[in-house]
């Protein structure tokens, strides 16, 4: 997926087994209404280590989000719902707590049957 690419890419210097946190953070209105953190260890695929974040499953707290939003009457109204609500997910060194990727998911609904997405990279000097 396109996490795991960009996970690969912030972390592909890195030539050592070492253990990673990934905390994602749903926020609604600026605020955080559910957080889950895991730790994730890289596994040895044809000699390159791979950091495999993206199988986790949906809390119940999305899943019950998602379930609702299907439920509104029109993609108006879940669009206003979707203004407010944006998905955290920070991955940091467990040893160095230095910040490897940041990412933040702003949802819209589709008008057409096709998945659309931005993906903008921001980079330090």
């Amino acid at each position: 997926t396109l996490l795991r690419q960009c996970m690969e890419r912030s972390v592909s210097r890195r030539v050592w087994k070492q253990w990673y946190q990934r905390r994602v953070r749903a926020c609604s209105f600026g605020k955080g209404v559910v957080e889950k953190q895991q730790r994730v260890s890289p596994c040895a695929v044809d000699g390159r280590l791979i950091y495999d974040i993206d199988k986790s499953p949906l809390c119940d707290y999305m899943i019950s989000f998602i379930y609702k939003l299907k439920d509104l009457p029109d993609i108006k109204l879940m669009n206003n719902v979707l203004e407010n609500f944006t998905v955290l997910q920070h991955v940091t060194d467990l040893e160095t707590s230095e910040t490897l990727l940041c990412v933040a998911c702003v949802f819209e609904v589709s008008e057409t049957n096709q998945s659309q997405y931005s993906i903008y990279r921001l980079v330090g000097q």
